[in-house]
């Protein structure tokens, strides 16, 4: 039969154990969850990148689409023009 000390003996080298373990998944969650802070910091970067770029191509095209616009426009009149004449 077991001692009332072995058996103390035993549960606190159980609880031990389990405490270790514990302390384990804790480090290992907290790793994690740095790893993971760190590339949703490098995302946030990332995107006001983007979107910076997203805002500087937006007014580019509406600069090309202007440009367009002006060369219908001339195209339109040398063609009036051109074709008034004869």
């Amino acid at each position: 039969m077991i001692s009332s000390f072995q058996h103390r003996l035993f549960l606190y080298l159980d609880i031990e154990a389990r405490l270790v373990v514990g302390q384990d998944e804790r480090r290992v969650l907290l790793e994690r969850s740095l790893t993971i802070d760190s590339k949703n910091e490098k995302l946030i970067i990332d995107n006001g990148q983007l979107t910076k770029k997203i805002t500087e191509l937006e007014a580019a095209l509406q600069e090309i689409a202007r440009e367009y616009q002006v060369l219908q426009v001339h195209k339109i009149r040398y063609f009036s023009i051109n074709f008034s004449s004869l």
